[in-house]
């Protein structure tokens, strides 16, 4: 994907150094973002958002929190939601005649393992 699809509106990055950087530069690109704009306090990782609504009563938004580590459920209040789903959050793999038989190492953007070992390995992309 071109990098001007991953592009802020308010934060462009005119320094890509490739036109398909890697998910590395992209990251570092968001982190700097955080860094500039001081929001890594208010940020929660390896968490899930299973609601956010709007209350009329206190005028502001009851996010339902789940921590992916802890396993435990958490809801605050909030004077501003911003979503940030992306359509590689939350990975499903393909319907794909024939899938089920693969006995190799399948992975997706969304749980890719930058561990494994790709050298002279035998790779498909779907």
């Amino acid at each position: 994907m071109p990098l001007h699809s991953y592009q802020l509106t308010f934060e462009p990055n005119p320094y890509w150094t490739e036109f398909h950087s890697q998910g590395p530069e992209i990251q570092r690109c968001y982190e700097d973002v955080v860094r500039k704009h001081v929001v890594d306090k208010h940020l929660q990782f390896e968490t899930q958002t299973t609601k956010a609504v709007w209350s009329v009563d206190e005028q502001q938004w009851v996010v339902g929190i789940f921590n992916l580590v802890t396993n435990e459920k958490q809801t605050i209040n909030a004077n501003f939601f911003i979503s940030a789903a992306d359509r590689l959050n939350d990975g499903v793999l393909p319907k794909v005649e024939g899938l089920e038989k693969l006995t190799g190492y399948i992975r997706q953007p969304t749980n890719w393992d930058r561990d494994y070992d790709y050298t002279n390995k035998k790779v498909t992309v779907i």
